[in-house]
């Protein structure tokens, strides 16, 4: 870990990992980043569950109060100091602040080695409808399916171990490879999205999956859980505070003649809106073909949402497509979006790692995507053989995301004024003061209300065990894994600000 390169120590990433060629080619990529399952399998199943239109109302609001601004605070961090999230930290707030950055970059590191696993079964899901899996009805063949996969765990392994290459097929070709990845994954998946809508919405019966999606409820409006189920959604869909849009952003060149300028920091609203595009998209693709398929398989549409994201994703909507005609076309073309929204979420995922580390270690672009995708293929072996591990894995660092959030509001509110006239010199849209007011005030409350509200829900799943570590969703699990994590990092802090002192000041000299 302590070899370096003389050659790239020091140096902007952008040097060393490619700066983005077009601003085409950089939102295309934050969006693909962005657009991942939760947006196929967690959107339309929350927004069915939680009223429709009232869901709606409640998640575009948290968009514009919560995602947006934390955004944009990403932004001022990764432009302004053109670094990951570690040295980025410490640039702006001092080097004994980068042990937050480090981690944000843990968090993503640690969802990254189990997210592999979740995009090895949507690839897995895409070969079954290639295979004419979903060309015959017959009743359990979903649950048939799901259960001959996941309780294969070689076979498990060997889609995750696919994923792992053609991520890092794609990374070492730095910001060339994801923009080019990007260019097809995401217009690709727009065009699915539109086709299984039209699709849903023209299924007999669907209509009342439409009025799940869009009509209000009263009563749902003035559910508090609707409210936390809609911020928390915008909050991982959106990927704000994840410190991905930190890491993307800082790739784009301060010199003429290496790419697109960071102008503007509007793409924090085209990746906030690009994010709930695709998300409605999906939600109308799902939730009226589940309204309209699932008495045929003699379900309730309600029981269906409420099966949680594997069980609606690969069980029901499985054994649904086989219901249709030319099921495994739909199928495969629901399968194949769901993959390249895992995939070029898996792909920005492991950048933050692999950025942080080579311009903090000095290595080359080649070293670090090689280095981190053999540890993270290695470290997704326990997720890929258990899924109660991965589960346990996606509620600890799920959650763990939203202190990345405080965090990250935390280091930008120290310098608001600086961070308000910084973003209001580089963007069309000129933001005021109610940005600082939300980042400094408004925003970290709502995050906190909302682990607050994710502890309490955990300690009624387990009234007399929410202080085991060895339950899956316990309280105790979270903290116990948090507190390890935490305790190294401070216990660190001195030696992460030595080093990234000494490498932002390498940085200075090579500037």
């Amino acid at each position: 870990m302590s070899s370096t390169n003389s050659k790239t120590e020091g140096s902007a990433p952008g040097e060393t990992f490619g700066y983005w060629a077009s601003r085409i080619g950089f939102i295309l990529a934050i969006i693909g980043a962005m657009v991942g399952t939760g947006n196929i399998w967690r959107f339309p199943r929350m927004a069915a569950w939680y009223g429709g239109g009232s869901f709606l109302i409640a998640w575009f609001i948290a968009l514009l109060v919560l995602a947006i601004p934390l955004l944009i605070a990403e932004g001022v961090l990764g432009i302004k100091t053109g670094h990951g999230t570690i040295l980025s930290f410490g640039e702006w707030l001092g080097p004994k602040y980068a042990w937050m950055g480090l981690w944000l970059l843990w968090v993503n590191t640690v969802i990254g080695f189990y997210y592999t696993v979740v995009a090895g079964w949507t690839l897995r899901f895409t070969v079954y409808s290639v295979q004419g899996a979903f060309s015959t009805y017959k009743p359990g063949l979903g649950q048939q399916l799901w259960n001959n996969f996941i309780h294969d765990p070689l076979q498990v392994l060997i889609y995750d171990f696919i994923i792992w290459i053609i991520v890092a097929a794609i990374l070492v070709y730095g910001t060339k490879g994801i923009e080019t990845a990007c260019k097809i994954m995401i217009p690709t998946l727009a065009v699915i999205l539109v086709i299984l809508a039209i699709r849903a919405v023209t299924l007999p019966g669907a209509g009342k999956g439409i009025e799940y999606l869009w009509a209000p409820s009263a009563s749902k409006l003035g559910d508090s859980n609707t409210w936390l189920q809609a911020f928390s959604q915008s909050l991982w869909s959106t990927g704000a505070g994840w410190g991905i849009y930190l890491t993307y952003v800082a790739l784009f060149s301060k010199e003429r003649g290496k790419g697109p300028k960071a102008e503007n920091n509007l793409n924090a609203f085209l990746t906030g809106f690009g994010n709930n595009f695709f998300s409605t998209w999906a939600g109308l693709a799902v939730i009226p073909a589940v309204a309209a398929l699932a008495p045929l398989i003699g379900k309730a549409a309600m029981d269906v949402y409420q099966s949680g994201n594997t069980g609606l994703t690969f069980i029901w909507l499985s054994e649904m497509f086989s219901k249709m005609t030319a099921g495994s076309l739909w199928g495969g073309l629901f399968y194949l979006g769901l993959f390249f929204a895992a995939l070029s979420s898996d792909i920005a995922i492991m950048m933050v790692p692999i950025l942080g580390t080579q311009e903090l270690f000095g290595w080359t672009r080649k070293k670090a995507v090689t280095i981190w995708i053999i540890i993270g293929f290695l470290a997704s072996i326990p997720s890929a053989v258990s899924i109660n591990f991965l589960n346990n894995q996606d509620w600890v660092w799920g959650l763990g995301l939203l202190i990345s959030a405080l965090f990250t509001f935390y280091v930008v509110s120290k310098k608001w004024k600086e961070a308000l006239d910084f973003t209001n010199s580089i963007s069309d849209v000129k933001i005021g003061m109610i940005w600082s007011y939300l980042i400094r005030i408004v925003t970290p409350i709502l995050v906190l209300v909302t682990i607050v509200w994710w502890i309490v829900q955990s300690i009624s799943w387990y009234p007399k065990t929410w202080w085991s570590p060895t339950e899956t969703y316990s309280v105790g699990t979270v903290l116990l894994q948090w507190f390890i994590v935490l305790a190294v990092l401070i216990a660190l802090r001195p030696v992460i600000a030595r080093k990234v002192e000494e490498t932002l000041k390498r940085r200075e000299e090579v500037s």
